[in-house]
């Protein structure tokens, strides 16, 4: 049995194996399986493109804020 951590934001409930490493006898952490990546991507692309769309409407935000503020005329 293999046991992995549940990723943050996963949407499907499994994992698929690519690799698997040739029964030996097994060293505490030693690697046993790889997992596809392809998961984890999709979802760190998603988050990436949600936090880049938010820090967009944050500056898009101040930029309005800032040319509706009063011009001070310094002397």
């Amino acid at each position: 049995m293999v046991l992995a951590p549940k990723l943050e934001g996963a949407q499907v409930g499994s994992m698929v194996i690519t690799n698997w490493f040739p029964p030996h006898p097994c060293e505490k952490d030693a690697f046993l399986v790889e997992f596809d990546p392809q998961a984890q991507t999709k979802d760190y692309l998603d988050k990436k493109s949600t936090y880049e769309n938010l820090v967009g409407q944050v500056a898009q935000k101040q930029a309005e804020k800032t040319s509706r503020a009063p011009k001070t005329i310094r002397r």
